[in-house]
C-alpha cells in the first residue's frame, strides 16, 4: 500500500509540473525538447507502474480460508460458508492438530445462503477416527473440497448407486 501512495504522489507532482510548463509556455511557443522529455518520460514511466500495480492487485489470488465446523444437528454437520463448495460436491473433513488427520468423507447436502451455512452429510468416517470425538474438537475440524485417493472408489460407487435410483 505504501508503494502505491508514493506512485500516486509522484504522479500528481509530475502532473502539476507538466501543467505548470503548459501554463508558462503559451500555445504558440515552442517547448524545448529537454523540458518536454524531462516531464513526460517520468510521467509515462510512473503511469505504466501505476497501471501495473492496479492490475496485479486486482488479479492477485486472495487467500482461501477453509471452513470450520460450527455445529452438529440431526447427523448433519454445519460448516461456515465458503465459495469453494456447491451442492452435492464431495468433501473431506480433517482434524487440525500438529498435523492434519483425516476424519471422514461426505458430501455437501445443501448450501444455506440465508443462514450462511454449508450442510454436510458424512458418508464414511476414517477407520482410525472415533466420530464421538468430533463434538469435543469441532473448532479444529475443517472441510476440504477434495477426497483422498483411497476413497475415490467409494465415491465412484456411491455416485453409481445414486444414478441407478
Amino acid at each position: 500500500m505504501g508503494k502505491l501512495i508514493v506512485k500516486i504522489i509522484s504522479f500528481l507532482v509530475l502532473g502539476f509540473s507538466l501543467s505548470y510548463v503548459f501554463w508558462v509556455y503559451k500555445p504558440g511557443d515552442l517547448i524545448p525538447v529537454q523540458t518536454f522529455l524531462f516531464l513526460t518520460m517520468p510521467l509515462a514511466i510512473i503511469t505504466v507502474f501505476l497501471i501495473e500495480h492496479i492490475v496485479t492487485e486486482r488479479l492477485s489470488p486472495k487467500p482461501v480460508i477453509l471452513p470450520r465446523l460450527r455445529a452438529i444437528a440431526n447427523d448433519k454437520y454445519l460448516f461456515e460458508p465458503s465459495p469453494l463448495f456447491s451442492n452435492l460436491s464431495w468433501v473431506s473433513l480433517y482434524l487440525i492438530d500438529d498435523y492434519e488427520q483425516l476424519v471422514g468423507i461426505g458430501y455437501v447436502e445443501s448450501v444455506l445462503q440465508e443462514k450462511k451455512t454449508l450442510q454436510v452429510v458424512i458418508a464414511e468416517f476414517h477407520a482410525d477416527y472415533d466420530p464421538a470425538q468430533i463434538q469435543n474438537k469441532k473448532n479444529r475440524i475443517v472441510l476440504k473440497p477434495s477426497v483422498p485417493y483411497p476413497y475415490a472408489q467409494f465415491v465412484k460407487s456411491s455416485e453409481g448407486e445414486n444414478n441407478d435410483q
